[in-house]
C-alpha cells in the first residue's frame, strides 16, 4: 500500500511540475483557410466544384521566443504514412518567406497561386477526401508540419476541419545589449 501511495504521489508531482514548467523556444501553429476565389451565394465560404480556391494561413507563435526565419508553403497531399505514395502531392503553393513572429503574435499569409477545385468525379477518383492541405515551415532545411485542413463535399465543397499543430521550431538568438549601470 505504501508503494502505491508513493507511486501515486510521484505521478501527481510529475504531472503538476510539467504543467508549471514554462515552455521554452518558439512554438508555431497554423490555421489553413480555404476560400473561393470568386464568392457565390450568401455564404462566402462555399466553394463551387471546379472553381478556383484561395489558400491563406494564419500562423501563431505560442512560444516564448521569436522563431528563426525560413520559408513557408502549403501542399495538398496525403498525410503520413501515405505521403510517400506516388502522385500523393497534387498541389503546392509558392514558397514565401517565413517572418520572425514575436511570442504571442500572429502573421497572415495569403498565397497568390490558386488551386482549381475538383469535380465530384475527380474528388472521388483522386481521393481528395483523404488528402489534406498541410502548412509547412522550413527552417534550417528541416520541414515542420504546423497545421492542416481538408475539404469535404456535400452538394458543394466547403473547408473541412482544420488542425493547428503547435510545433517547436528553432528560436532566434537575441542579441543582448550591454547593460549600463545606474548611479
Amino acid at each position: 500500500m505504501k508503494n502505491i501511495l508513493t507511486l501515486l504521489f510521484l505521478t501527481i508531482s510529475t504531472a503538476l511540475f510539467s504543467l508549471t514548467t514554462p515552455i521554452k523556444g518558439a512554438i508555431l501553429d497554423a490555421k489553413v483557410e480555404l476560400l473561393p476565389a470568386v464568392p457565390s451565394g450568401t455564404d462566402a465560404r462555399i466553394i463551387q466544384p471546379g472553381s478556383p480556391i484561395i489558400v491563406s494561413v494564419k500562423i501563431t507563435n505560442s512560444g516564448v521566443d521569436y522563431n528563426e526565419q525560413g520559408y513557408f508553403f502549403v501542399r495538398f497531399t496525403y498525410p503520413n504514412p501515405l505521403a510517400r505514395q506516388a502522385k500523393s502531392e497534387l498541389f503546392i503553393t509558392e514558397k514565401v518567406s517565413l517572418p520572425k513572429i514575436a511570442p504571442g503574435k500572429e502573421a497572415f499569409i495569403a498565397f497568390a497561386t490558386t488551386q482549381q477545385s475538383p469535380s465530384l468525379f475527380d474528388f472521388i477518383r483522386q481521393d481528395y477526401g483523404m488528402r489534406q492541405y498541410q502548412a509547412v515551415a522550413v527552417i534550417d532545411n528541416k520541414e515542420f508540419l504546423i497545421g492542416n485542413a481538408t475539404i469535404t463535399f456535400s452538394a458543394y465543397y466547403y473547408a473541412g476541419p482544420h488542425h493547428e499543430l503547435p510545433t517547436e521550431v528553432p528560436a532566434a538568438v537575441e542579441e543582448k545589449k550591454p547593460e549600463i549601470p545606474l548611479g
